[in-house]
């Protein structure tokens, strides 16, 4: 059984008054994440109609030419009047499908929500059913995608203006298979301003979720955060997204910028010097709190932890529902590279983040730029004058990078920092860089935080660096 995939993008857009596949969506645009969903999934060919709008073709063969892997056939045909509705584009779309398809997919270009394993699910459905119409249902609700078994090509070529295979469907009505969701978010449109910025919150929404379950893997979770360009920004981000499951203690292995230094807000509560408990026993299983811990130091501008024995026996006490160490400092700079004994990571963690700043690319190789720039000459002694894509994975990837010194088995995270500073026409191919090229984290994060606190999105790595998104898994 052979199912085609035919994916529509020759929309006008006349909605949103401008182009809303190359809009701005994760790490990339609309476009991106919903053809990646397309080809990721288990359809045995794909037939992808374009229309005339030369920037979102171009788009779609740089991804095409990305995601697409051997063993799928792929076509890209062209609708010259997409004015005349979205039944000119499914009659081009049939009309290139392999003659032996059992089904043909219909997937629309402006749904980066809906999954791989959504997509997958319709298919399993329809492998079952093969004669019949297979349609996504929430809360008594159709929508797309949607199965068509393949009799029903020559109703599709009779199709004329924009009423697509409804018209289709409502005359097969015993014909029809409908597949529960669990997700409403799957169904939302993406025709106005507003729809646009439903969408994107949802989106982060369930990137931030992701994250979290990914963290709150065990019972209590040690995690050492290291790198540089915002590691203190993340700490207090992450304390607020974990203090509703149990207690959160902030602290470091090595030092921490002091209260009367740094504000830390106004939901941390700082305490100093109180000796080995860091909270009352009486105290110790309130939730919905932040603790930060910490002894001031000579100058007064930092302040040490308590030390790896006493953080390692509150942690296995159970009193904080999680602990977040500072694993080492990088003095502002966007990157980090490690020197002798750096970082400080104790045994019992059990997740290890690293950070980097995205504000490092395209300035020049520096100890401005980069902290520990002596050791970064070492490990890359023929570097190029100006920071790229390739260097910072370079720094990430390599075994002295930035995961170095972490145990064997711990789960491992990388957050690039500072997104927001990459303009919006070298986010997708950056974007499509990370994922090919990150060899040494579990998780992709891409994230805003100091100045907005956002998580744009989030993205498990397989083993042959492809991901998938939150609503993936």
């Amino acid at each position: 059984m052979s199912i085609s995939g035919i994916f529509l993008c020759a929309g006008l857009s006349s909605r949103m008054g401008k182009q809303k596949l190359l809009l701005p969506f994760g790490g990339g645009a609309v476009l991106d994440l919903a053809l990646e969903h397309f080809l990721s999934s288990r359809i045995d060919e794909a037939v992808i109609v374009v229309g005339t709008d030369e920037a979102v073709n171009q788009r779609i063969r740089e991804i095409v030419s990305f995601y697409s892997s051997s063993s799928l056939i792929v076509k890209i045909v062209k609708n010259n009047q997409p004015q005349n509705g979205q039944a000119s584009s499914l009659k081009i779309g049939v009309t290139h499908t392999m003659a032996m398809a059992s089904g043909f997919l219909f997937f629309l270009g402006d749904m980066p929500l809906f999954s791989v394993k959504g997509l997958n699910r319709l298919i399993d459905e329809f492998e079952k059913k093969p004669s019949g119409i297979i349609v996504p249902v929430y809360g008594g609700k159709r929508g797309n995608p949607t199965i068509f078994s393949s009799r029903f090509r020559n109703d599709f070529l009779r199709q004329e203006g924009d009423f697509g295979g409804r018209r289709i469907l409502e005359k097969n009505k015993m014909s029809v298979y409908s597949v529960p969701m669990k997700n409403e978010s799957l169904f939302m449109d993406l025709d106005t301003k507003d729809d646009y910025l439903r969408l994107i919150e949802t989106f982060e929404q369930k990137c931030s979720s992701l994250l979290k379950e990914n963290l709150l893997r065990l019972s209590s979770t040690c995690i050492s955060i290291a790198g540089g360009g915002g590691k203190t920004s993340l700490m207090l981000f992450l304390s607020g997204l974990l203090k509703s499951e149990g207690p959160v203690m902030m602290t470091t292995t090595t030092k921490l910028l002091s209260p009367e230094i740094f504000n830390y807000g106004s939901e941390v509560e700082i305490v100093k010097e109180r000796g080995e408990r860091p909270l009352p026993e009486e105290e110790a299983e309130k939730g919905d709190r932040i603790l930060w811990l910490g002894k001031s130091t000579d100058d007064g501008r930092k302040c040490r932890g308590p030390g790896l024995e006493i953080i390692g026996e509150v942690f296995k006490s159970g009193e904080f529902k999680t602990v977040l160490l500072e694993a080492d400092g990088s003095d502002g700079r966007p990157v980090k590279v490690h020197g002798d004994g750096e970082p400080v990571i104790p045994p019992y963690v059990n997740v290890s983040i690293s950070v980097i700043g995205m504000t490092a690319l395209s300035r020049e190789c520096n100890s401005e730029i980069i902290h520990r720039y002596p050791e970064f000459e070492r490990l890359f002694p023929r570097h190029e004058k100006i920071i790229n894509i390739d260097q910072i994975l370079k720094i990430i990837n390599h075994p002295e990078g930035l995961f170095s010194g972490v145990p064997e088995g711990v789960f491992r995270i990388l957050f690039c920092n500072q997104w927001d500073v990459i303009t919006e026409e070298d986010r997708p191919w950056i974007r499509r860089a990370l994922i090919a090229g990150v060899k040494s984290a579990d998780l992709l994060v891409l994230s805003d935080l100091k100045e907005n606190g956002r998580i744009i999105e989030t993205m498990k790595v397989s083993d042959n660096n492809q991901t998938v998104h939150s609503e993936c898994l």
